[in-house]
């Protein structure tokens, strides 16, 4: 089977959410052989695994896979390494897309055959809020743009409001054991990518979940953010030195921040 988009969604101890996340997608793809899920539980103990197989039984556009817990990375590359599609997307288990989300990018992957898609997110806690939409607004930036948009909190490193070209993740992986690992690999991508469009609409909606990776403080996070931000940093002073110096600033904040507060862990 040709697949046009593979979307991967990692799972892991997520069961409160995670229906309305797998809901959001089936509801727009259940009629869309070219289309696949990939599900990939990471070992959870929960009613994560059960959740997953309902839809993999009830969907044949469904893919379930399982692996002992080993991490978000791990989880990522196994995705990965099983999507068929043209294009790969990435959906965080307690987050949901837009009612027009796949409707959107298959309009543009007809329209513009990119090789990264970016749109925007807004941000929610339990009630999913309404969005409006501005007519047309996908439009083309070049590579200067997209790297410099890695370093924009509105649209930084982050995977899941990306439609990326499959092939560009050839001989890249996501590196296991590391949080933050989106950071990592990013910046590597968009360096061999062409063409870049962008879309000011809100597309992905992004759960405030104080127990995920992105809202829990620990030294392994601290440490693993500034790991990935100074790789950033190191490679867009070499490419791109013009647009360094805000990833400079970001690296050197969080470092010192690193170190202040493993100073004070020790005490």
């Amino acid at each position: 089977m040709n697949y046009i988009l593979s979307i991967i969604i990692p799972v892991y101890n997520v069961e409160q959410f995670l229906d309305d996340c797998l809901s959001s997608v089936i509801s727009q793809i259940r009629n869309i052989s070219n289309i696949e899920l990939i599900l990939v539980d990471d070992g959870s103990i929960d009613k994560s695994f059960n959740i997953c197989n309902k839809y993999n039984t009830n969907f044949s556009n469904v893919r379930f896979l399982h692996q002992s817990n080993q991490g978000v990375a791990s989880a990522r590359n196994l995705g990965l390494q099983n999507a068929h599609g043209e294009y790969i997307c990435f959906v965080d288990s307690d987050d949901v897309i837009a009612e027009d989300y796949i409707a959107f990018v298959l309009k543009n992957i007809k329209r513009y055959n990119f090789d990264v898609l970016m749109f925007n997110h807004k941000n929610f806690f339990t009630q999913v809020p309404r969005l409006t939409r501005s007519e047309n607004d996908t439009y083309k930036i070049n590579k200067k743009s997209a790297m410099s948009s890695l370093e924009d909190p509105n649209w930084g490193s982050y995977l899941w409001n990306k439609i990326i070209r499959k092939d560009l993740f050839n001989n890249i992986e996501f590196p296991v054991g590391r949080n933050y690992e989106d950071l990592a690999v990013m910046y590597k991508i968009f360096n061999r990518a062409n063409s870049f469009f962008k879309s000011n609409n809100v597309y992905y909606l992004y759960r405030q979940n104080p127990s995920s990776i992105m809202h829990t403080f620990s030294a392994k996070n601290k440490y693993d953010m500034v790991t990935s931000e100074y790789e950033l940093y190191i490679f867009l002073k070499n490419k791109y030195p013009d647009i360094s110096n805000l990833s400079e600033q970001k690296f050197l904040t969080n470092a010192l921040g690193c170190l202040h507060d493993n100073g004070l862990e020790k005490k």
